[in-house]
């Protein structure tokens, strides 16, 4: 096997390697099953970057294993011991991890006081003595010229650095990404969004010197200013601005009440936090009334600070991407992977073991491949908040362009509460286009015409949004579209068959579920859809299921299930499964299909070679078809409970174009996932 390692080195403080190692680690993680981070030189007891790179990317390592050596620890050793005792010890560190992992990246922290004392940078010392190759990081902007990159790759490339990419932050728009002295350059431009400090930077920050008192809702905002209310409530009203993090008094019952009111306020400013100073908290009947529900939707803290030291401490938040700032970090990454080209990952080594298609893994090149060729998908459930979310979610990764239906003062409002940013999001209003309408309507009234739908039918049909969705794929002005967190399955699932239809050779629309198990990703079918399926039909979702799982990246072994495996059981459920078996293979003869398997052989291989030895599929089985719909949708569930799997799905297959339905009860997650599977599926033409 070949070890892959990385080192991102800053070129000076703030130049931001952090943001650079979060989009490496992505595409080593996208590259390799087993990835681990290293920080030789941290600062901090407990560090932030180390658990939010563990924590996203859900690599495997203890935070233990990713942590070097303190800056102060560093200085207190040189004073004792010589220089290569330290760097010996932190060698050995990253090579117990190489001994792991496929690849390790580690993160380098630039340190005046260090690179003083040791007159040179410990990162590029440290560098060389992994042997691991360099990732430059640069700040573009200020006086920076273009030989300022050159000499400083000359001068790694002088003392017998190989650098595998340079990459420049800041970079002004225009500047070209070509090769410096032979290494890739990559210019990546400002983006304030993530210069601008949150409010969880700002409860880090304080966290020493108070509490947190109310929580606030939605997700982290961005802090515009620090603004003192010292004033009366009209005077506070008249100069208060979106985004503003408020210093005021705990006795100020007015400033507070009037800071809840306007939380509740249509088209109110709403403050990223409010800071009381001097250790104070509201008497308990404002407590009360900023409690509820809905009142203040912005953090409530105390600080024993005095308000003078307090705006000082504040003024001093750092920007960072923090682990519970899932916001900024999608945002972070869609902005890196817009501007670095897919054919720097070919420039690492192969992993010579094959690798098991873990679900971190498949969910992050299923991300890779959606933000590769974004399509548009349309979401018309916007008055759910897992909708919202997911879609601002969406948009910053980059994962499509994203179309939501509903009113858009009424959608803003809403995703503002929230703290929810629906920059790049298309907002369409069904009932505002009367022409789309019209044309919309002559469609459906096509479509339905020889049912008895009327013209009038027609029109007030296209008025619902789930319609109108499906009739933007239909008319190709969106390519898929992600529907079900309030709507039922069949108001999802029958506009799309009768508007959109399905593939041509194919005669039924199934679904799958994508279970992702520490061993692999499986495809389990048909678990939603169809509730009894003839021999001819389950045929034909095992074919689907095979090549829905190829589209996906996933080897198809086709196992079809029963409750006996071969030639050993008898009746008419096997003998369904047996002739379905039979109709798949003809239909699909490049892919390895046998049944029928009993689950425990088609999964097990000491199990698969006792009960069919002379099986391709028994015990490696990737795609498992089920006689039914109860089998299969209690299986899928039982399996997912008893081990803690991954449930991707349900995917709908066999549409001409991609629609795919949502649980009721779906997460955030889940209604990402199911957009990047949609993405994916319109790449491809077809779901």
């Amino acid at each position: 096997m070949s070890n892959s390692g990385l080192y991102v080195v800053p070129k000076s403080r703030g130049a931001g390697a952090f943001f650079v190692a979060m989009g490496l680690t992505a595409g080593l993680r996208r590259r390799y099953a087993r990835v681990a981070v290293f920080k030789p030189i941290v600062e901090e007891e407990s560090d932030e970057d180390i658990k939010t790179l563990i924590g996203y990317f859900g690599l495997s390592q203890r935070y233990e294993e990713a942590v070097g050596l303190r800056v102060d620890a560093i200085v207190e050793g040189l004073a004792r011991q010589s220089e290569n005792a330290l760097m010996e010890a932190l060698v050995a560190r990253y090579e117990s991890l190489q001994e792991k992992y496929d690849a390790v990246l580690c993160l380098g922290h630039y340190n005046e006081r260090l690179a003083t004392l040791l007159e040179a940078d410990p990162n590029l010392t440290l560098a060389g003595a992994l042997g691991v190759p360099i990732a430059g990081v640069m700040r573009a902007d200020g006086a920076w010229q273009s030989a300022d990159a050159a000499v400083w790759v000359r001068a790694l490339r002088k003392e017998g650095h190989r650098v595998f990419a340079l990459f420049l932050n800041r970079a002004p728009d225009g500047l070209e990404g070509d090769e410096i002295e032979g290494a890739p350059c990559y210019p990546i431009t400002y983006l304030k969004t993530l210069d601008r400090p949150t409010t969880k930077d700002l409860l880090a920050h304080l966290a020493e010197t108070g509490r947190v008192l109310l929580s606030g809702k939605g997700a982290p905002r961005a802090i515009e200013r620090i603004f003192v209310a010292t004033m009366g409530v009209d005077g506070m009203l008249k100069d208060l601005k979106e985004g503003d993090a408020v210093v005021v008094s705990a006795d100020r019952s007015d400033l507070l009440l009037a800071l809840s009111a306007l939380g509740r306020t249509q088209g109110g400013a709403l403050v990223s936090a409010v800071v009381l100073c001097g250790g104070g908290t509201p008497a308990e009947g404002v407590m009360r009334v900023l409690a509820v529900e809905g009142a203040l939707t912005a953090p409530l803290v105390t600080s024993r600070l005095d308000a003078s030291t307090l705006i000082v401490r504040m003024a001093g938040t750092e920007a960072r991407l923090r682990l519970e700032d899932r916001h900024k970090i999608e945002r972070a990454l869609g902005h890196f992977e817009r501007h670095v080209d897919a054919g720097l990952w070919a420039r690492l080594p192969v992993c010579e073991q094959e690798m098991p298609l873990t679900p971190p893994l498949f969910l992050h090149r299923l991300y890779a491949r959606a933000v590769s060729q974004p399509k548009r998908v349309v979401l018309p459930e916007s008055d759910d908040e897992r909708v919202l979310e997911a879609v601002a979610l969406a948009s910053a990764r980059g994962l499509a362009k994203m179309v939501l239906l509903g009113r858009y003062d009424e959608v803003m409002e809403r995703a503002r509460r929230l703290g929810f940013t629906l920059e790049g999001v298309e907002i369409v209003d069904p009932m505002a286009d009367s022409a789309r309408l019209a044309r919309y309507a002559d469609y459906y009234y096509a479509k339905r015409s020889h049912k008895g739908v009327t013209r009038q039918q027609a029109l007030e049909a296209v008025a619902d949004v789930t319609v109108f969705g499906t009739l933007m794929v239909a008319l190709n002005e969106a390519d898929a579209m992600v529907s079900g967190a309030v709507h039922t399955t069949r108001e999802t699932i029958l506009p799309a068959l009768r508007l959109i239809g399905m593939q041509p050779g194919v005669k039924l629309v199934s679904s799958l579920f994508f279970m992702g198990f520490e061993s692999g990703v499986r495809v389990f079918a048909d678990c939603a859809i169809v509730p009894d399926p003839d021999t001819e039909a389950l045929a034909h979702i095992a074919v689907r299921s095979a090549l829905t799982a190829r589209d996906f990246g996933i080897e198809p072994r086709v196992a079809l299930l029963s409750y006996a495996s071969g030639e050993s059981g008898v009746g008419a459920d096997v003998q369904k499964v047996r002739e379905a078996t039979r109709l798949a293979k003809a239909m699909l003869p490049d892919v390895p299909i046998e049944g029928p398997m009993q689950y425990d052989a088609a999964v097990d291989e000491a199990v698969g070679r006792r009960k069919l030895p002379a099986s391709k599929v028994a015990g490696r089985a990737t795609v498992l078809i089920f006689p039914d719909l109860n089998t299969g949708n209690n299986t899928y569930k039982a399996v997912q409970r008893a081990t803690g799997a991954t449930a991707i799905g349900p995917v709908l297959q066999g549409l001409a174009k991609p629609v795919n339905d949502l649980s009721r009860g779906c997460s955030v997650e889940d209604i990402l996932n199911t957009i990047a599977v949609s993405a994916v599926q319109a790449q491809k033409g077809r779901a």
